[in-house]
Formats: C-alpha cells, structure tokens, sequence
C-alpha cells in the first residue's frame, strides 16, 4: 500500500518534461520496431517482377517522333516563306529517318514525305519548288539514300520514289542525277512481286522517262 502511495506521488510530481521525454521514447522504441518488422515482411514477401521494357520499341518511336518533329517544322519553315531553312530541316529529317530501327516504319515515313506524283502537296515537292538548286540538290541526295535504306521488301515504294526523285532532279536541271535515280528504279523494279506490280513499276518508269 505505502509502494503504490508512493508511485502515485512520483507521478504528480514528475516534471511535464519528463513526462514527455517518456512519451517520444516511447514512440521511437514503436517506430524502430515497425521498421525492423517492414523490413522483415519485404524479405519474406518480395515484389512483382516489373513488366518487361522492349527498348526497341522505345528507340523506335523516339525515332521516329524525332522524324516528325523535324517535318514538321519543314512545314512551318514552307508556310512562312524560308525555302532555305525548309530544305535544310528536311535534309535532317532524312537523315534521322534512317536512323528509325524499323523498316516498316522508316517506309511509312517515307510515303508521308512523298506519297507520289498525284499527291500535291507533299513536303518534298514544296520544298523542291520553293528552294534553290543549291539547297534542293542536298535534299534529293538524302531522299535517295534513304529509299535506297528500304530493302527489296518495298520494291515499288522504291520505284515510285526514285521516279519521283528523278523528275525532281530534271527540274533542277541536273540531268546526270536523274538519270542515276531511273537507274536505281529499274534496279529496283526487277524485285517486284507480282506481274500486276511489276505492270505498275514499269508505268511508273515509262511517265518518268516522258
């Protein structure tokens, strides 16, 4: 009983600091407990495996939003007036292009650059109407290295573009270029499947060459 009186005196008479410094120790103690025990559980219960990254996948349309990017500014640069630069950013844009990993992708590209001789309005003819000789004669020699990147898989894309590229380089008087690029389609032309393909790449050749 005098034990217990005694207790009690203790505790009216603690110190409120005291009392306190008890309480923090106390919920320190907790704490380094529930760490000790988190890390216990993370042992004894690893984590999912994270899914898979495909970093070809990755590359690729990082790439290929690089080819983009650059094409569109080609188009800012022709809405604004400045063949020159328009010429020099889609140069850039041919060359990133062959840096995309995919070939189906680098062939869709491709075909938004210049989809053929009935489409109006794509970039490369703006830009080969637009700018000088001096600028354009660049951009046609990536355009042809590019095309060339393709593979056999994309025989008539490959004709086509080369076709396209030697009417281009007739325009800009640089005969010697075009007749190169109508060699580099003929080349190309022996590859096609299919006699209705084959019928459509000589076509092609044949409203070039007039």
């Amino acid at each position: 009983m005098q034990t217990q009186t005694a207790s009690i005196s203790v505790l009216k008479h603690s110190r409120p600091e005291q009392l306190w410094l008890k309480r923090v120790s106390g919920a320190v103690g907790l704490a380094l407990w529930l760490g000790a025990m988190s890390s216990t559980w993370a042992q004894s219960s690893p984590p999912a495996p994270l899914p898979p990254v495909n970093c070809t996948q990755e590359r690729n349309l990082l790439a290929e939003n690089r080819v983009r990017d650059l094409m569109g500014l080609t188009q800012q640069h022709l809405e604004q007036g400045r063949a020159t630069q328009a010429a020099t950013m889609l140069q850039r844009a041919l060359v990133a292009l062959r840096q995309v990993p995919n070939v189906a992708t680098r062939h869709t590209l491709v075909n938004s650059l210049s989809p053929g001789p009935e489409v109006a309005d794509d970039l490369l003819r703006l830009v080969v109407n637009r700018g000088s000789v001096q600028a354009t004669a660049p951009v046609l020699a990536e355009m042809l290295t590019t095309v060339q990147g393709l593979g056999s898989g994309y025989s008539l894309t490959q004709v086509r573009q080369f076709n396209t590229i030697a009417r281009h380089y007739t325009q800009i008087g640089n005969s010697a270029a075009a007749l190169r690029a109508l060699q580099a389609a003929l080349e190309a032309s022996r590859t096609v499947r299919g006699a209705e393909a084959q019928a459509n790449a000589l076509l092609l050749m044949i409203e070039t060459a007039i």
